[in-house]
């Protein structure tokens, strides 16, 4: 055989298999594509956006040179919106917010150059966090610290390997355990006040007996975090938790980003 034609042959061989890898990787990013949902509702039944919102957007942005943002190409930037660094910013700053408001009883926006230093050193360990781990260990050392307590407990649903505390305990999402809180989990509402023996027994253990006052936040998917408190007026029924309902979400997030 010619030395033309083993290279004709090569060429041909590396054609085909370069295309058909090609071809291959296609349909298994087409095959795992994360599902379009028809419609999203929020908790009262209002709809958020549909499926032709979706499209429409993946349209516009797929028209302004979007989908080469983080490519090979690397420009995509200099053509469209990094959106995923502006809703990593969005969050950023509603947190500050909704926390400078918990704290001081003021705007983000309001507050002095220290106290805004000290909430953004409090934000950037929970968004850097890259790992699980890391994730439960952030949220628990500010929790304790912006709620000035000891009495914090979070429960995973799957085990955290790095973890081993007496804040923390993992049990299964469908233990008999965890039956007292099922409604709780189902609303996905913060709750204030007093609870149960029995449940505060489940979060606390031992410390059941000096806890008086319990914020419990449910994470879907997730676990269970609760601030216990020895005054029995220190969390109550009606009191605001918006802050509590964003630190679940914060939380929730962070969990499921580093589990991929």
């Amino acid at each position: 055989m010619s030395t033309t034609r083993r290279l004709w042959l090569g060429l041909a061989a590396l054609l085909i298999v370069g295309f058909s890898t090609l071809l291959w990787m296609g349909g298994e990013i087409y095959r795992q594509a994360p599902p379009m949902p028809e419609a999203v509702v929020s908790a009262d039944g209002t709809t958020l956006y549909t499926r032709a919102d979706i499209e429409r957007g993946r349209q516009v942005w797929q028209s302004i040179g979007g989908q080469q943002l983080g490519s090979i190409w690397g420009h995509g930037a200099l053509v469209a919106p990094d959106w995923t660094a502006d809703g990593l910013h969005r969050e950023a700053v509603a947190w500050l917010d909704l926390r400078a408001q918990s704290a001081y009883g003021k705007p983000y926006d309001a507050l002095g150059e220290g106290d805004r230093a000290k909430l953004q050193a409090e934000l950037k360990p929970l968004i850097r966090a890259n790992t699980s781990a890391d994730v439960v260990k952030t949220l628990a050392a500010c929790l304790k610290e912006d709620f000035g307590t000891e009495s914090v407990r979070i429960i995973s649903f799957a085990p955290i390997v790095g973890v081993a505390a007496d804040w923390y305990s993992q049990i299964d999402e469908g233990d008999a355990r965890l039956a007292t809180f099922f409604d709780c989990l189902a609303n996905g509402e913060p709750i204030c006040g007093r609870l149960n023996a029995e449940k505060i027994q489940v979060l606390f253990g031992g410390e059941s007996e000096y806890t008086q006052s319990i914020a419990l936040i449910p994470v879907g998917g997730v676990g269970l975090i609760a601030i216990g408190s020895a005054d029995s007026h220190r969390f109550y029924p009606g009191m605001g938790t918006l802050f509590l309902r964003w630190i679940g979400e914060l939380y929730q997030v962070a969990m499921l980003r580093c589990r991929r």
